[in-house]
This record gives C-alpha cells, structure tokens and sequence, in this order.
C-alpha cells in the first residue's frame, strides 16, 4: 500500500511539473515580443551602441553593423577599430580588422533625430566609399 500511494504522490507531482513546462512554453512569443531582436524597449542588452552602416560606391553596396565601447568598435567580441572625435559633430575611425571596414572615415551628423551620420571611408587600397551610419540599440 505504500508502494503504491508514492507512485500515485511521484506520477501527481510529474503531472504538475508538466503542466506549468506547458503553460511557459508560449511565454516571450507573443506578436509584440521580438526577444533580442529589435530591441523595442530601451533595456541595456549589449555593452555599448550597436550601429547599423551603409556603404556604396559605383551601384555596389554593402552593409551591416558594428558596436562601439569606449571609442572602441566591435564585431561580435573581436575589436576592429578605433573612433576619435574631431568636435561636437565631428569624427574619424580607423578600422584594421574587418575586410570590409577596413580604412579611415570622417564623417559627421546630418539629422539629429534619428540620428544620422555621413562620411566617406578611404580604404587601404585608396578607394572611397560613400558610408552611412545610424544607431539601432543602445
């Protein structure tokens, strides 16, 4: 008789572990909840600001995004630069460590909100690129 009410008591408490595991399954899936993508609600998520840029030149173009830290520029872990401000709403970076940034840039404001910036990026080989930045999430 024992034996039996402690599998009746273990097969009661698996049933309810089962039932709350269902009832979180659906949770953070939601239409208006886009977890780490998008960043819609303002929390700190990443250290630093993630920018989105932008480059072309002769209908050729390529794009994509980088974090800064401490006039330090990332992507994913690995540092790719570095970032000097010239005044108020101007700067320059120099980037060694992606193929695709690699070069310096001037660039400055040109909208405030949202906030826009505009350059040219001068890479190794002498070839200037049209860049375009903005920041996505902070």
């Amino acid at each position: 008789m024992g034996m039996l009410r402690l599998s009746i008591v273990s097969a009661f408490v698996l049933l309810l572990a089962a039932g709350a595991a269902a009832q979180n399954k659906g949770k953070g899936k939601g239409k208006g909840d886009k977890g780490d993508k998008g960043n819609k609600d303002g929390a700190l998520d990443v250290v630093g600001t993630i920018y989105e840029y932008k480059l072309t030149k002769d209908g050729q173009t390529a794009s994509g995004t980088f974090r800064v830290f401490q006039h330090e520029m990332f992507k994913g872990a690995k540092k790719i630069g570095t970032i000097k401000e010239k005044d108020a709403d101007e700067a320059t970076f120099t980037v060694n460590g992606d193929p695709e940034l690699n070069g310096s840039a001037e660039y400055r404001i040109v909208q405030t909100k949202p906030r826009r910036f505009k350059g040219t990026l001068v890479k190794p080989n002498g070839d200037k690129w049209h860049l375009e930045v903005e920041p996505k999430d902070r």
